[in-house]
């Protein structure tokens, strides 16, 4: 492994205080599976919500889409609509109510579209019952590039949508409940062609409380994940726009799986990851779905508590990525040393050789944490 630099994350104004979660750019009922590593702790207010099962389809209502193993298709007999001049069979999944308080719902999801398209909306209720709009966070596209993007507004007086996030209006109350419902289409032409493999949701339920640094975990002094590539975007035309991609890809091709070379590995997943809705390639749930259709098909964005937390990831043999300096550096965390200390890839350093650095665990834990927690998980484990 290339020597490991260490270096201290510069300050933010926002580790001194108290500020909300950030958008996904860089996210109790009886429906859906918790995650264990992300069930909420004091501090940092975070959970997690899977489906992707037979079970936890048939848990959610159906129209126009139907179980077809552990995934859902379109149905033949769904209602076909006109889009972009063209008829589609169009159908939905939409969860029971997760009773849950919210303050930021982030979704990511896993499928192929082909030609057509996924759209992936929330909505929450009040404590008082009030039930609010349904908002349009993302629309998705495997091959229609022009289609594929998160949406801003929307809101009501309760939340509004940025980014690939959900979230509370600036003085509005948490949420008591929410939904998710994801619809899908297929060209009348084709027979079955879109899919979706796993939907997952992560919340937050408050803003950030610091707290003070958490202990090394299981992680802590075991061997780095190897062969993880060391690229910069330096070597890049797109600079700095393109370091989300080339955290991801560095994670893809640490796990296994070579990206498409016809125009450079990081170029080619910054298309394949393009966001219309704000025009750059730096969107997490975009950046996990392109895994999908790669070979990673266990690949999402989630909050995390603290290091501790992601550690765990590190020892079932995922990689992560997570941006530090509010979303501007994204680096792909590979190993912590066995003091603590986290090591990284990260895309922004000036050289490749300048790539493997050692950030001290309490200015990653202090910068990552203040701006939400975000998290990337790669996984080569179709299981998750």
């Amino acid at each position: 492994m290339p020597r490991l630099r260490r270096f201290l994350v510069p300050p933010l104004l926002a580790v001194l205080g108290v500020v909300p979660a950030t958008t996904a750019t860089a996210a109790s009922g009886a429906t859906g599976r918790p995650t264990a590593s992300t069930a909420p702790v004091a501090g940092a207010p975070f959970t997690h919500v899977t489906w992707d099962s037979a079970a936890d389809w048939r848990s959610g209502t159906l129209r126009g889409l139907q179980r077809k193993g552990e995934r859902l298709v379109v149905a033949d007999s769904a209602r076909v609509r006109n889009l972009q001049g063209r008829p589609h069979r169009v159908g939905s999944w939409t969860s029971r109510w997760q009773r849950s308080a919210v303050t930021e719902l982030t979704p990511s999801w896993q499928a192929y579209s082909g030609p057509a398209w996924v759209e992936v909306s929330v909505r929450t209720r009040s404590a008082g019952g009030r039930t609010g709009s349904w908002d349009t966070v993302a629309v998705w596209s495997v091959t229609g590039s022009g289609d594929r993007r998160t949406l801003r507004g929307q809101g009501d007086d309760v939340g509004r949508v940025e980014g690939g996030s959900w979230s509370v209006r600036e003085g509005a109350r948490p949420q008591a409940a929410w939904q998710v419902r994801v619809e899908m289409s297929d060209r009348t032409r084709d027979s079955a062609i879109s899919n979706l493999y796993r939907l997952d949701v992560a919340t937050a339920s408050g803003p950030y409380v610091p707290a003070p640094t958490s202990a090394p975990g299981r992680a802590a002094g075991r061997p780095v994940a190897e062969d993880v590539p060391s690229y910069s975007v330096a070597d890049t035309r797109a600079g700095q726009r393109w370091a989300t991609p080339a955290a991801f890809v560095m994670a893809m091709e640490g796990q296994g799986t070579q990206v498409s070379r016809g125009r450079g590995p990081i170029g080619y997943a910054a298309g394949r990851g393009y966001d219309n809705g704000t025009r750059a390639s730096d969107t997490f749930s975009f950046a996990t779905a392109f895994l999908s259709t790669d070979g990673l098909t266990s690949s999402w964005v989630t909050r995390l508590a603290d290091v501790t937390a992601l550690e765990e990831h590190l020892v079932r043999g995922r990689l992560v990525v997570v941006p530090l300096q509010a979303g501007a550096r994204p680096v792909l965390v590979v190993g912590i040393e066995a003091d603590g200390d986290v090591i990284v890839h990260d895309p922004s350093a000036p050289t490749r050789a300048a790539v493997p650095q050692v950030i001290p665990r309490a200015d990653f834990e202090a910068d990552w944490l203040s701006s939400g927690g975000l998290a990337g998980i790669v996984s080569d484990d179709i299981t998750g």
